[in-house]
């Protein structure tokens, strides 16, 4: 079960124009974010580069494409704040200590390592090993590659456990075995799942899994090239807050909600990518690099 090449062409064209992460304080895009920062989602202060659209696709990643700054009224906007995006996960099911754990469950307030918290939604993906050479548009390509395969394999895991369920006999567990497959209007809807994930971020970041990430070679797989070594690297998806929607009854802008959907509207002419305006601001957190303070 594999998109076909259209469907491809659609996710490069989506990934393109999402919105690059980068930090702060930090000399490259790659390698630059702890992985426990997985397990403690907080806000983070963050550098918006911009999309691939609007940028130079053999831009050295250590180069860093050109960041994104605002400038509205007296104040000039050059960090954001963004939102993670979140998934469940027990506890129990995290590559952490016991030390951890306990942490998590103090963070949280909840009853065991059996419950569960939000983590930042990852994927993995894998890309040649060149250290600081790589170029935005291998990042793109290689997320257009992958994404979806293991989007796949985590929606085969849930139908896995599904199955491991008591109510279902030995002798029929037996006989999926490692056939399993899903049929046409399974395969829709998985598609159109992950097309709806897609659309439900504004910019992602890659970062290290490990301190010293896996290197491997891929000799006989699809889209790997046999005479590189590749290295795995997390995915993590960001997404500006969105807004509750307005009651029935009539309510007023704010002077700081509309502002704050101004600097939004912004950003997004400044990266050339359209804005969705059904995803109006409530709250943007915004540092400013100019004078005066911002209403937090």
């Amino acid at each position: 079960m594999k998109l076909n090449e259209e469907q491809l062409k659609e996710v490069y064209e989506i990934l393109r124009e999402k919105l690059l992460v980068m930090r702060a304080n930090a000399d490259g895009v790659v390698n630059i974010t702890a992985g426990n920062e997985r397990y403690f989602p907080e806000k983070k202060n963050i550098v918006l580069g911009m999309p691939l659209a609007s940028s130079n696709a053999t831009l050295s990643l250590n180069e860093k494409p050109k960041a994104i700054s605002v400038t509205f009224g007296r104040k000039s906007f050059k960090t954001f704040s963004l939102l993670p995006l979140y998934e469940q996960k027990k506890i129990a099911g995290l590559d952490v200590n016991a030390e951890k754990q306990k942490s998590l469950i103090q963070k949280y307030k909840v009853k065991d390592e059996q419950s569960q918290i939000p983590v930042l939604k990852t994927f993995y993906i894998h890309l040649p090993y060149y250290k600081n050479c790589l170029n935005y548009g291998e990042v793109v390509t290689r997320m257009t590659l992958e994404l979806y395969e293991q989007f796949l394999n985590k929606e085969r895991i849930k139908v896995e456990e599904a199955f491991a369920d008591e109510h279902f006999s030995f002798s029929f567990k037996t006989k999926v075995g490692n056939k399993l497959t899903f049929n046409k209007s399974h395969e829709q809807y998985i598609e159109k799942k992950f097309f709806d994930f897609l659309k439900s971020f504004d910019a992602f970041e890659i970062t290290n899994s490990e301190d010293f990430p896996l290197i491997a070679n891929y000799k006989g797989f699809d889209n790997f090239d046999e005479k590189l070594n590749y290295a795995t690297y997390m995915v993590s998806f960001w997404k500006f807050p969105i807004a509750e929607k307005p009651s029935y009854k009539t309510q007023k802008v704010s002077n700081k909600d509309a502002q704050l959907l101004k600097i939004k509207r912004a950003v997004f002419n400044k990266a050339h990518v359209n804005m969705d305006e059904n995803a109006a601001l409530s709250v943007l957190p915004l540092i400013s690099d100019g004078k005066g303070k911002d209403d937090k």
